[in-house]
């Protein structure tokens, strides 16, 4: 269970992989090699049967690390800096995802390490299973009335077909001009941050694909075709019709099907290419000059 928007609960995910308290998870984080970064626009968009059926067909080490309270670039790379995940080929979502400085409160309590934060995720960690034993055998006593996401330990994606509480079920159809463009000043912080996350973690620019989830919050489709061409990378922006949402920032369940399937369609050559084996990363840097003279 990562999240139950209740008091006593609230956030798990963040606790749970960053204290390394559920040792599957974090093993499967540190075996992956194609990862889906964003914050819960990526979570809902990717965590699909389309996806599920994609890996099957094309067999990879992946995982979508996500979260939610609109979390940014900086959480997210302190799991890559403390898991050390073989990472080939990178997902982003940029609404912008890189945006340096930022986390949120509940990621801020959890990196600043105190026991008793340390200890309020460790019962939640009991609590998770407890909830579920009880769930199995007493299907009447949970219907939750409050938001509730479960995590897959293996891919990282939320169960989002139910236990929403309610939340989230509205079918609106999206609004293509309801979403602000991100400002100039942020996609230039979200540019050198993106430059400086290939550098450190070697990435072939060809290999990381830029794109941009459809929403009536933030349209980060520029940024996306801005960072893709500023570092040579790949940007893939489906164009599909008739996308309805859960609320303003999220796809419903369908539209998200719809979405990624085109989605995946498009990355399943880029996949393939940078998971061959002669794919030589190191030799890419080797031949750059600095990380100030990236294509």
């Amino acid at each position: 269970m990562a999240y139950c928007e209740t008091a006593g609960f609230a956030a798990y995910d963040h606790g749970a992989y960053f204290f390394d308290l559920e040792p599957k998870a974090t093993r499967h984080l540190a075996e992956a090699n194609v990862i889906f970064f964003g914050n819960s626009k990526a979570q809902f968009a990717f965590s699909t049967r389309a996806r599920e059926a994609f890996f099957k067909a094309h067999p990879a080490h992946y995982y979508l690390l996500g979260f939610n309270y609109n979390e940014k670039s900086d959480f997210a790379l302190l799991l890559l800096r403390k898991y050390h995940p073989p990472l080939k080929t990178a997902v982003i979502n940029a609404d912008p995802f890189f945006a340096p400085g930022f986390m949120s409160p509940v990621a801020r309590e959890v990196t600043e390490g105190s026991f008793r934060i340390w200890l309020a995720n460790s019962m939640k960690k009991v609590a998770g299973p407890m909830q579920q034993t009880i769930c199995r055998n007493f299907t009447s006593w949970c219907r939750p009335k409050k938001l509730t996401l479960y995590r897959s330990k293996a891919t990282g994606a939320w169960n989002t077909a139910g236990h929403l509480g309610g939340y989230f079920n509205a079918r609106k159809k999206l609004d293509n001009t309801a979403a602000k463009d991100i400002a100039p000043a942020e996609q230039e912080r979200a540019l050198l941050a993106a430059r400086s996350f290939l550098q450190e973690f070697k990435l072939d620019p060809k290999c990381v694909v830029f794109t941009s989830i459809p929403s009536e919050t933030d349209d980060g489709s520029a940024l996306a075709k801005r960072l893709a061409q500023a570092l040579g990378g790949e940007v893939i922006l489906p164009g599909v019709p008739d996308l309805r949402m859960r609320d303003p920032a999220h796809l419903e369940e369908q539209s998200a099907e719809r979405w990624s399937t085109a989605f995946l369609q498009q990355y399943e050559p880029i996949l393939k290419r940078c998971l061959e084996p002669s794919a030589t990363v190191d030799n890419f840097w080797l031949n750059s000059q600095s990380p100030d003279h990236l294509p």
